[in-house]
This record gives C-alpha cells, sequence and structure tokens, in this order.
C-alpha cells in the first residue's frame, strides 16, 4: 500500500481513533514505570542537565505521568485526538501540572520551541513506512532538538525481524465493563522492510453480553542502523548508542527491539 503524506495522516487517525477506547485496557500489562525508569538513566548518562522532554507518539500519556513525577516538563504529541483526550482526562485525575498533551502530526510538526530531550516510545517510529515519511518524521525530530540535546526511540531491529519472524497471536483481558480478544496476524513485506500487523478485535460489553468485532492493519517499517546513520548524517544527528530496549545488553540477530540514542550536533 503506497500512502501520500496526507493519505498517511488520514489513515493512522482512523486506525488510532478507532483503537484509544481499548488501548490501555490492551497494554495494561505494559510496566510503563520501568520503562520510564530505563530511558530516565539513558537521559541522565547522555544528557544530564535535560528538564524538558517532547514525546511524539504519546498514546494516552502512561509513560508521561511517570516522566512527569521525576520532575521533567513534558509536551505529549499525538496523531489521535480520542488519545488525547484519554490522556488529558487522566492528567486531571492525576492532577500534575507540569504535563501538556496536544494533538499533531510527528512529520509536519512545528511548535517554533526546542526541547532538551525527544521521546518515541513503543515503536513509534516504525509506522514511517516509505523513505519520504521517515525522512519527514526525523526531520521533525531534529527541528525540535536544542543543540547537543538527545533524540530516544525505540524500534524493530531489521536483522531480528527477519531472524525471528513475526508470530501470530491471540491477547485476552478484560475490566469492570468489557471482555477484549484481539488476534494478531502479521504478514511480511521483506522487500518494502514492511510487516502488515492485521488485528481482529472482538469487544463484550459485560453488562448485555453484546460483542462489536472490528479489523485493523497496523503496517511498520522494520529499520537497520546503516539507513539511519545515513539519513541522521543529513539532518546533523549522529548516533551515540544503540541497545537492547530495557536490558542495555549488545545488539544481535535475535534484539526484536532496539533502544537508539542518537545527539544533533
Amino acid at each position: 500500500m503506497k500512502l501520500l503524506l496526507n493519505d498517511l495522516r488520514s489513515y493512522l487517525m482512523n486506525i488510532f481513533n478507532h483503537y484509544a477506547e481499548y488501548y490501555d485496557l490492551l497494554y495494561s500489562t505494559k510496566d510503563y514505570e520501568s520503562e520510564v525508569n530505563y530511558v530516565d538513566g539513558l537521559i541522565k548518562k547522555y544528557s544530564l542537565s535535560a528538564k524538558t522532554i517532547l514525546d511524539l507518539g504519546c498514546g494516552t500519556g502512561s509513560h508521561d505521568f511517570h516522566f512527569a513525577r521525576k520532575g521533567y516538563s513534558v509536551y505529549g504529541i499525538d496523531m489521535s485526538q480520542n488519545m488525547i483526550a484519554i490522556a488529558r482526562k487522566k492528567q486531571q485525575v492525576q492532577g500534575l501540572l507540569n504535563l501538556e498533551f496536544v494533538q499533531g502530526n510527528i512529520a509536519s510538526l512545528s511548535l517554533n520551541k526546542a526541547f532538551d530531550t525527544i521521546v518515541s516510545l513503543f515503536h513509534v517510529m516504525n509506522y514511517f513506512t516509505t523513505n519520504n515519511d521517515m525522512e519527514s518524521g526525523f526531520a521533525s525530530v531534529s527541528r525540535h532538538l536544542k543543540s547537543g540535546a538527545v533524540f530516544i526511540f525505540d524500534f524493530w531491529y531489521g536483522p531480528a525481524v527477519l531472524s525471528n519472524l513475526p508470530k501470530t497471536g491471540v491477547k485476552n483481558l478484560e475490566n469492570s465493563k468489557i471482555k477484549v480478544r484481539r488476534l494478531v496476524d502479521p504478514i511480511m513485506d521483506v522487500n518494502r522492510n514492511l510487516v502488515h500487523v492485521n488485528y481482529e478485535i472482538n469487544v463484550e460489553e459485560k453488562s448485555s453480553s453484546q460483542v462489536i468485532t472490528f479489523k485493523e492493519t497496523h503496517t511498520v517499517r522494520y529499520f537497520f542502523i546503516p539507513e539511519i546513520e545515513l539519513l541522521f548524517e543529513r539532518l546533523g544527528m549522529e548516533i551515540i548508542n544503540f541497545e537492547e530496549w530495557l536490558t542495555s545488553r549488545s545488539v544481535g540477530k535475535d534484539t526484536f527491539g532496539v533502544c537508539l540514542v542518537a545527539r544533533k550536533k
């Protein structure tokens, strides 16, 4: 599927607006606090004086609340207005003031300000699936980074994706109101470095036993270090570290999730 930038924006908004209602339940077992502690350690290692964070693809804000409690001023951007609405409601409940959530498109973002650190977590950058998309997305990062500031993001690592092909699977979760069953069927497009992740999501309302079913396809691109190095060179950035996400181990052909730290020159 070939999409122009405007088409890509519309496509992603439709997917994530539908997904937002069930997002927090689907990822309720995700350890956001540990992930933030890990990223905070990288920030302190490579940008000790950082006080401000721009989070690209913030979702419903679950990482950002932990960053805010650590004293950072956080500006969260997400394409989905529904995700942002949920983040703002959660912010009101938690009473954190050093947070701002705004709907926006990463590739065309223009905030007229620069940040000490930019993060993009949970494979958000993998949604830039063409060379032009990648350049637009990473150029936006460069525009919003202060000189000497760092960008930290995680991504699907190409050698590991090809060595350990993504698998089909089922996930079942529930809360007091609904049951959710999600089936995953990934389809590889190795000539374009893409995975078409097909979801079928069944949601049962407990009070009425009514079930709704919808299907979505999330297309993601797996990255290789040399292509990122080449792109960063054009954008005035450089890779200063890459390692296995959360473990800090060296990267190899079995490292599906990689965390990369880049600095703006």
